[in-house]
């Protein structure tokens, strides 16, 4: 106390009453600075999570992006607001770092008239300035539609709030002591993973497989980082890095550096199991894609990146022949039995050969003086293999090896090379099988192939593909960017398939009817009445009716009778590696048909 005495009468307060009330005064500060202090650091947390709460129906939803003018319309869902800006403006609501990057990936959208499905998503760092601090956010802006004439780009913005801008091992206070990027490049997840800096963590393998019969032209890209922001949401302190394959996005892999045991492993595999799978629910997509996911210690695993995640897609397999969603795998000695090590062996001795052979059969148009071929139908057939019995079996093993786009690639570049080189006039068509689940895989490939440019293509898809998908406007866009890049579709239609809408059959350029299972009608028979009513029903289109598969000239005959005047068939020219004429004899039979006598 004498210290203080000394320390008061030093600056003049010599007073004992007034020594205790300045006394009483500086505990009071000193109380309502440590309280300041406390509730500061206790509330932090909940302020930047209601800051961020906030910024969710104050920041803009959308923009309009008008490059010619350099100006931007941004639009606020929440207020329902509009605010017209400067493009520089549109900058200041992102990290400095990202704002160069972005202006690149506007001019590379209207420079490329044909962007990848990877090219319409940017994942950016949005600024937000709070009381407190900037907040940093991970939003996917996501491409709606681009005006190349006026120059005009459409996006929709999403905030991905619980994703981290970085992550790592963390210290009191929630700061970080090493941190690094979220997202790696498949090289440096090799590099890394096969120089063992991951021995300690853990895989987690989950794939999204769309359901057969159904449709999708979701962007996959957008899909991918949902789910990593939903996994995030779930266990916000993971210490991870994620591996994007941009060839096939929804192969999501994980690989997480914390120490876990098995009770842990079980534990976070079903919760992310759990979010994902009712996060598919939510945004509608569990109608057309199932979930499986996977989880493996790493020092299970071999020293090799690809080879290790080769054992998670195969375990995949494992699960769904099992009907079972998720599990732990514990790999065997001997990672592949001989069986399937020998169909992958088959398999990529096919991929480096190219022991696919491509044979054509014309598709024929009836005149009243002349036939006209108009184009060609393709079938794959596969070279002499020792344990592949034909193509239709190495297209499913290529499947279920996840090697689907080499196989549609293969044998897509192979026809379309083959038909260039024996095509009679360019103005002949090619009629290409495509599945619905192949159109990505066409989207990328396509691009690429300089000469499709002065090719009739015809992409032809299954009727009942579309049974499950009339009511989803998808598969209507995915149609209609087809035509729009100069290309048409058709439909392959058994009689026996279920009937469409007809707006939906008024999407194609061509129906092509199957005969391939009658090889004799008659005319008054049960058959060829509902086949003929049938037929009646597509005139209304005005669309060519092809009948393809045809090998009998008294089906022939009554069809043309019924006002049919495209057809294929072996009776007309049988599929072979050649592109050759029709014979005389075949021309001289059509002409001396009842029809034009």
């Amino acid at each position: 106390m004498s210290y203080f005495k000394y320390l008061f009468l030093a600056n003049g307060i010599s007073n004992e009453h007034e020594i205790i009330l300045v006394c009483i005064f500086l505990f009071v500060a000193v109380c309502i600075l440590a309280f300041s202090i406390f509730y500061y650091v206790s509330h932090r947390k909940d302020y930047n999570e209601k800051s961020i709460e906030d910024l969710e129906h104050q920041c803009f939803t959308s923009y309009t992006i008008d490059m010619k003018n350099r100006k931007v319309v941004g639009f606020r869902l929440s207020t329902q607001s509009y605010k017209l800006m400067a493009l520089q403006k549109l900058f200041v609501y992102f990290d400095v770092k990202e704002k160069t990057e972005i202006y690149a990936w506007f001019l590379s959208l209207l420079k490329n008239k044909d962007p990848k499905d990877q090219d319409l998503v940017y994942l950016c760092t949005e600024v937000f300035t709070s009381a407190i601090k900037d907040i940093y956010i991970k939003s996917i802006l996501k491409v709606l539609k681009i005006d190349y004439e006026n120059q005009i780009i459409y996006i929709h913005k999403r905030l991905l709030k619980d994703l981290p801008i970085d992550i790592g091992k963390r210290y009191k206070f929630n700061k970080l002591k090493v941190s690094h990027q979220i997202f790696i490049s498949y090289e440096e997840a090799k590099n890394r993973f096969n120089k063992n800096d991951f021995r300690e963590g853990n895989i987690y393998y989950l794939n999204l497989d769309q359901l057969p019969e159904t449709f999708a032209s979701f962007n996959t890209f957008s899909i991918y980082y949902l789910i990593i922001n939903k996994i995030f949401k779930t266990f916000p302190d993971m210490d991870a890095y994620c591996y994007l394959n941009k060839d096939n996005p929804l192969e999501i892999i994980i690989i997480d550096n914390s120490k876990s045991g098995h009770y842990d492993l079980v534990k976070k595999l079903d919760g992310m199991t759990e979010k994902v799978s009712l996060l598919l629910e939510v945004e509608g997509l569990k109608r057309t894609y199932s979930l499986n996911a996977a989880v493996c210690k790493i020092t299970d695993l071999p020293l090799d990146f690809e080879e290790s995640i080769n054992l998670l897609r195969k375990y995949k397999q494992t699960l769904i022949q099992d009907k079972k969603i998720n599990g732990i795998f514990v790999p065997k000695v001997e990672h592949m039995d001989a069986t399937e090590n020998s169909y992958l062996n088959a398999i990529n001795n096919i991929f480096r050969t190219q022991a696919v052979d491509i044979h054509f059969s014309p598709v024929i148009k009836l005149n009243k003086s002349r036939i006209t071929t108009i184009g060609y139908r393709y079938n794959a057939i596969l070279q002499n293999q020792s344990i592949l019995k034909d193509y239709k079996e190495f297209k499913k093993v290529s499947a279920q090896f996840d090697l689907k786009k080499e196989c549609y690639s293969l044998t897509f570049k192979k026809a379309i090379s083959s038909f260039i080189n024996q095509r009679e006039s360019t103005t002949m068509r090619i009629f290409s099988p495509i599945a619905l689940d192949e159109v990505p895989y066409a989207n990328r490939l396509f691009p690429h192939l300089q000469y499709l440019n002065d090719i009739n293509l015809v992409l032809v898809f299954k009727n009942n593909e579309f049974i499950d998908n009339e009511d989803d406007e998808e598969y209507v866009r995915i149609l209609r960017n087809i035509r729009t890049k100069g290309y048409d579709c058709a439909l392959n239609i058994n009689f026996d398939n279920y009937p469409l809408k007809d707006t939906t059959y008024q999407l194609f350029s061509y129906f092509l009817f199957n005969f391939e299972k009658y090889t004799t009608l008659k005319q008054n028979s049960k058959d060829f009445v509902r086949i003929h009513s049938t037929l009646e029903k597509f005139v209304k289109f005005n669309k060519p009716i092809i009948c393809i598969n045809v090998n009998s000239w008294t089906i022939i005959e009554l069809l043309v009778k019924s006002g049919i005047e495209y057809f294929q068939g072996g009776c007309i020219s049988p599929f072979g590696s050649l592109i050759v004429p029709l014979e005389r004899k075949v021309t001289k039979r059509f002409l001396n048909l009842d029809k034009y006598n």
